[in-house]
């Protein structure tokens, strides 16, 4: 895979780049409003661009763009769109964890976690939050290398008030002395929530490698240690002294988008944002290079806590941004990262020693950048990784040779063209957020153009970037549970090695001799011509039943609303084999994991191209999903369709994807505490429904012929149902379906398969599983279940949820600094209510948790019962805009249809008939509702706790508010003779 050229990171390796914050977690190409008179050889014009005074803007974007700038530095950009239901804004800092000073670690972090606790116009810890969750927004804040982000949305109509919360962060933020003591706990917690996890393990690791005057070689976290109050040094001090330095106009680019004009929003701006204070200073842009001088080529070795295996080659280079225009890694990175035939990915694969691949921009800003090339390696693999890297260089040399073609550059350029002219509506946020870290390298005609921007082809500079992807230009990373270690790091405890790469693997690295089982890629041959819209004489309000044969429907509907050329064809093949016991249910997952390895190749320049597609097991069987341009899907599906009706199942195959899948089900055990336990509590809900034990067991003892023998039996018994949604005249519906039933679905014999089944806890009692995780945190969910699936239930769960977020998030994280993982709200599971508690904790035992969350919810009964009806409806209002917001691409409608399919809400009208209900509901109902139901003694509960490995478990007889405790001692005896939902 090519890596974006604009430093997104690597998809399957741990190093994108690190983001801190507050955080409570296949690119397509977008289809053309008429045909595309260009296409690659072919002369013609494209579209014209239409643009604000200032800023380039894609033809279909018909929102108002405007920039200004501050008589105190800050610049701004103002989005005006009519149309929106959300507004948006993002405030980018040119400073972040680069800049903390040597003695205080994660000052940067630390300072974008104050800066939510209290301003001088709203001093209250969580008013911001509040305002924003009542309004039906989202708020959050990441720190990174040289930026801390900022960023919010609501529903529109309450922008200026969010907005005037937000602008005080920046001119007037207290600081409150008891808040640093509480937020310095969150932010270890942050530090030890992270402590199993890979990413910032490895992350930690790499970094020793980096010269150590770097910015970037430092602890960007923080922990109760680095920032600790010292004698005549408090932490509070060094907090002020940071943010009067670095936040400052200046260093600020600030982005709203809202519904009002750009007037109404330039006042509200500067009204807000004038006393931002001018000067201030500006990061240090004299830095050391990122090795030093004279340290490369460098080899370390790192070993995981997961499972994984893989290979990171970086090669420091010059800054790329400066060539934003060019492109020289896009096109680099899209060459190395490649996955069709003849590519490096494909001979690796072939080897047997790689499983996936990725090349692109790694690190960049003003200074520096690096080039990345990850591969995922096999054990062979890793043991052979010599010869994977001869592969590499030899592939760089083949580009080097035969590589620079004008006629490849013309084919990203007419790609990217495209995907900008006729890109589907951002989510408001997303926009925001990235406008604002984009105008710090960008000039604002190309913000967002910039990334989209191939102004020519210079053999020359890619010459230039090409000279140093050289062996004596690299850092190699090896990451393996096998691999000899010799020293541990500091932070995180993480075994690894560190020194030259040996001789004898540079000589044989350097000038390797061509690669006859290399090739470069032929021209993409599913670039579409044919991008008309399609339109239908009468369309129908929703999708409309059409019956392709025996047990299979299709749904249809003509949709070309959105203006583009472009489709969504969903098939769910359904089959009572699929998921009715482990071994099945394994053998489902190499079925779809054989028929995605055995088409990589294939169909990587179909997804180049626009055609996406998607293959995934589910508790019922298979689905396959096509998007993209309508007009070639059939071509893709009949290549999808034999893979799934005849795979390829050899044995060097198969040995790969059942040793991914063992791999994927053994690191399950490596989730963090809160996460596993989710897992957990969603396997003893939900039916059928594996362990990943039970899974593995059952895996370890296939083999091809078992995988050969039940493929024709999965496909010859179940029912289908399809959908096809957008730009589709009825018979082009009814001919994908047709094609699917000739060439996959023949002769199968009609079974009606059952969807998912929830298990019906028992009133008054709690159900208890004590999971094992290996991490020094605990961590507690408490799960409260509806009685029933009733709209007027699920309503009132609902609206509880909505109403207990905020608050709880206020008094176990802020005030009682519980941990960094401190999450509550409305948890449906198949259209069952209910509530969810979650805490990880690195201090707290799971019954303290238990006990915090009783308390609060005893409390929250009295802040229902004096809750002014005015509040009440701002956040039922909130939940109804949620509910109701209209689609704004047509995959969002396409999602929301085959929901409805699924659950056989036929009517299409699952949203209105919920609204009513929620509107049906009164805060004396609600009320009455939380007393009976949340806090009754019959209400019907499940908890999943887990303790940390340094804290001793209490005995089996510990209570819970008097509530009868059923411990689970083994999911399959738990689950026997239980009553379900209907």
């Amino acid at each position: 895979m090519c890596a974006p050229d604009q430093g997104k990171g690597l998809p399957f390796v741990v190093w994108p780049p690190l983001k801190l914050g507050r955080t409570k977690t296949p690119r397509t190409i977008p289809a053309l409003k008429r045909t595309l008179k260009r296409v690659l050889g072919v002369a013609g014009l494209l579209l014209p661009l239409a643009s604000s005074a200032t800023m380039i803007a894609s033809p279909m974007d018909q929102r108002q763009f405007q920039d200004m700038a501050l008589p105190n530095g800050l610049r701004v950009v103002l989005i005006s769109d009519s149309e929106t239901d959300k507004a948006a804004v993002s405030l980018d800092v040119q400073v972040g964890s680069g800049s903390d000073p040597e003695d205080r670690a994660g000052l940067a972090h630390f300072l974008e976690h104050m800066l939510f606790l209290g301003t001088e116009a709203y001093p209250e810890a969580g008013e911001y939050q509040g305002f924003i969750t009542r309004h039906g927004g989202s708020e959050n804040a990441y720190t990174s290398y040289a930026h801390t982000n900022y960023y919010f949305d609501i529903d529109a109509d309450y922008l200026e008030g969010a907005l005037d919360r937000f602008a005080g962060f920046f001119t007037s933020p207290l600081f409150n002395p008891e808040f640093v003591e509480r937020e310095r706990a969150v932010v270890h917690s942050e530090y030890t929530s992270g402590l199993k996890k890979d990413g910032r393990r490895i992350r930690a690791v790499r970094q020793l490698a980096f010269d150590r005057r770097h910015p970037r070689s430092g602890f960007a976290v923080g922990s109760l240690q680095t920032l600790a109050d010292r004698p005549g040094d408090l932490v509070r001090q060094d907090l002020l002294g940071f943010y009067r330095r670095f936040y400052t106009a200046p260093n600020m680019t600030l982005v709203v988008l809202g519904r009002e004009d750009l007037e109404v929003l330039e006042n509200w701006v500067v009204t807000r944002f004038a006393d931002l204070p001018a000067g201030g200073e500006s990061p240090g842009d004299e830095v050391p290079g990122l090795y030093g001088e004279n340290k490369l080529p460098l080899q370390q070795k790192v070993v995981p806590i997961a499972e994984m295996r893989y290979g990171l080659f970086t090669f420091p280079l010059p800054a790329r941004i400066a060539h934003y225009r060019e492109k020289p890694l896009a096109y680099l990175g899209h060459l190395l990262g490649h996955e069709g035939p003849g590519s490096l990915l494909s001979v690796l694969k072939a080897q047997g020693w790689a499983e996936a691949l990725s090349a692109g921009t790694g690190m960049s800003n003003d200074n520096e950048s690096t080039f990345e090339i990850s591969i995922s390696l096999t054990e062979a693999g890793l043991g052979a990784y010599d010869e994977v890297g001869r592969l590499l260089f030899q592939a760089i040399q083949q580009i080097r040779n035969e590589g620079l073609k004008p006629w490849v550059y013309q084919e990203q350029k007419t790609l990217a063209e495209i995907d900008f002219r006729f890109q589907e509506r951002t989510e408001p946020m997303d926009l925001v957020r990235a406008l604002a870290r984009r105008m710090h390298d960008y000039p604002v005609a190309d913000l967002l153009y910039g990334p989209y921007r191939y102004d020519r082809f210079d053999p020359g500079l890619i010459r230039d970037f090409l000279g140093r992807l050289v062996p004596q230009n690299l850092h190699l990373l090896l990451v393996g549970p096998e691999l000899e270690t010799d020293a541990t790091e500091e932070h995180y405890q993480v075994d690894y090695s560190l020194g030259p790469l040996p001789l004898s693997i540079l000589t044989a690295w350097t000038d390797p001799p061509q690669s006859p089982s290399l090739r470069l890629p032929l021209p993409n041959p599913f670039i579409s011509t044919d991008l008309e819209l399609r339109m239908a004489s009468a369309v129908s309000k929703v999708p409309e039943r059409i019956e392709i044969g025996p047990g299979f429907s299709l749904w249809f509907q003509n949709d070309t609303s959105f203006g583009f050329p472009k489709g969504n064809f969903f098939v769910s093949i359904r089959s009572p084999f699929a998921n009715d016991s482990p071994r099945n249910a394994g053998l489902t997952q190499l079925y779809v994991a054989t028929v995605l390895d055995q088409l990589n190749d294939v169909t990587y320049s179909a997804l180049l191209a626009g055609l996406g597609f998607e293959v995934y097991d589910h508790g019922r069987g298979i689905s396959l999903k096509l998007r993209g341009y309508s007009a070639r899907q059939g071509e893709l599906l009949s290549i999808v369709l034999a893979a799934l009706k005849a795979p390829e199942v050899s044995p060097e195959r198969f040995a790969r994807v059942r040793t991914q899948l063992l791999r994927a089900l053994k690191n399950d055990a490596y989730q963090d505490p809160a996460g596993r336990i989710m897992s957990d509590l969603n396997r003893l809900l939900v039916a059928p429904a594996w362990w990943p034990d039970e899974l593995a067991a059952a895996v370890e003892d296939l083999d091809p012929e078992d995988l050969e023998a039940f493929v024709p039996r999965f496909l010859g018994q179940g029912v289908a149902v399809a959908l096809a949604h957008g730009n589709y005249l009825q018979d082009d519906a009814t001919d994908l379906a047709k094609t699917v039933r000739r060439e996959l679905l023949e002769h199968r014999q009609v079974e009606i398969v059952d969807s998912s089944r929830v298990l019906k806890l028992d009133k008054g009692t709690v159900a208890r599983l004590t999971s094992d995780a290996d991490h020094l945190d605990s961590a507690f969910v408490g799960y409260f279940q509806g009685q029933s699936r009733q709209l007027e239930e699920r309503a009132a769960y609902l609206l509880i949820g909505q109403l207990l977020e905020s608050p709880f998030y206020k008094a176990l994280r802020t005030r009682q600094k519980m941990g960094y993982v401190v999450v509550a709200g409305f948890m449906p599971l198949r259209r069952v209510p209910g509530l969810v508690f979650l805490v990880q904790s690195p201090d707290r035992m799971p019954d303290e948790i238990r006990s915090a969350i009783e308390i609060f919810l005893r409390g929250f009964s009295e802040t229902l019962e004096h809750m002014p009806s005015d509040v009440f409806e701002q956040h039922r209002q909130s939940i109804l805009m949620r509910i109701n917001i209209p689609d704004q691409r047509l995959g969002e409608r396409s999602a929301r249809y085959w929901h409805e399919i699924d659950r056989k809400a036929y009517a299409f009208d699952s949203r209105e008939r919920l609204s009513a209900a929620i509107l049906a509901q009164t805060l004396k109902t609600l009320r009455r509702f939380f007393t009976d139901n949340v806090l009754s003694d019959g209400r019907r509960m499940m908890v999943v706790r887990t303790f940390g490995t340094d804290k001793n478990r209490p005995g089996s007889g510990e209570q819970s508010t008097g509530l009868k405790i059923k411990e689970i001692t083994s999911a399959a005896s738990f689950r026997d003779n239980r009553q379900w939902f209907d």
